[in-house]
């Protein structure tokens, strides 16, 4: 705030003495001015896709500060909005990864952090984010017949000769199946 009666500002420089060494700044110095890092974010949307080793970069944090050249430090802190914290690890150069695998089909799909900058002299700003976990389509495993595959001589065509089962990891899904006839091989009977 301005200066005033109470809390006047020695060296003109706009904050009050009591403001400055809060601020960690000299109230005798007007270019000893501290301010608050500002404008904490994510260089890019925060997501993830399923399935991503640990350490998978999930974002870049970036904030501004009037001050050059401060040296600013991220961090993961607690507080509201951190439920997701531990799911994630952030350096101090605002790096965020993963800290685990995350499957979409067994997790949230939303995951909130809360993220702390602050400047050399430990004047901070935290925000909340929200990650979001993406859906990869999983190819399905598991293909079996539900009995041998045989059909007897001489029946007529639509006849039916087995039943094929197969699991996919995208559940809901439909799965449709084809049959490759360049890999059919009819045998004699011995």
């Amino acid at each position: 705030g301005l200066a005033d009666s109470v809390d006047p500002d020695r060296d003109g420089d706009g904050m009050s003495n009591s403001e400055e060494l809060a601020n960690h700044s000299d109230p005798d110095d007007s270019a000893s001015i501290n301010y608050a890092p500002t404008d904490l974010n994510s260089t890019t949307a925060l997501t993830i896709i399923e399935n991503r080793p640990t350490n998978t970069i999930v974002g870049q944090f970036s904030a501004a500060d009037q001050e050059s050249p401060d040296n600013l430090r991220f961090a993961l802190v607690s507080g509201q909005g951190d439920t997701g914290n531990a799911l994630f690890s952030l350096d101090a150069n605002g790096t965020l990864v993963s800290a685990v695998i995350f499957d979409f089909e067994n997790n949230a799909s939303s995951y909130s952090i809360r993220v702390r900058v602050s400047d050399q002299h430990g004047y901070k700003m935290e925000g909340n984010f929200s990650i979001s976990l993406l859906d990869l389509n999983e190819a399905p495993t598991d293909l079996n017949t539900t009995a041998p595959l045989q059909v007897l001589e001489n029946q007529p065509a639509g006849t039916l000769v087995g039943q094929f089962t197969a699991y996919d990891p995208d559940i809901p899904s439909t799965l449709s199946y084809r049959i490759d006839l360049s890999l059919i091989h009819i045998s004699e009977p011995t």
